[in-house]
């Protein structure tokens, strides 16, 4: 845990969530909402992209596999 008692960050989105909370401009002390849904929004399509890929390459690697199978 840091000063602020939230566990340490391990990705780029928690950091950027806590820096966030840290400037606390939001409705009752929190961060803004929108800046967090565009935080989620971010970095799932970030997910989502890497995922697509990842599943294209092990499909071509194992092709007889089908998709159930990778």
């Amino acid at each position: 845990m840091d000063t602020n008692g939230f566990p340490k960050s391990i990705n780029e989105t928690q950091r950027e969530f806590l820096r966030l909370c840290e400037a606390s401009d939001g409705a009752r002390g929190g961060p803004p909402r929108g800046d967090v849904l565009e935080l989620l929004h971010a970095s799932g399509k970030s997910l989502h992209l890497l995922a697509h890929k990842e599943a294209q390459n092990h499909l071509a690697a194992y092709p007889q596999a089908g998709t159930f199978g990778v």
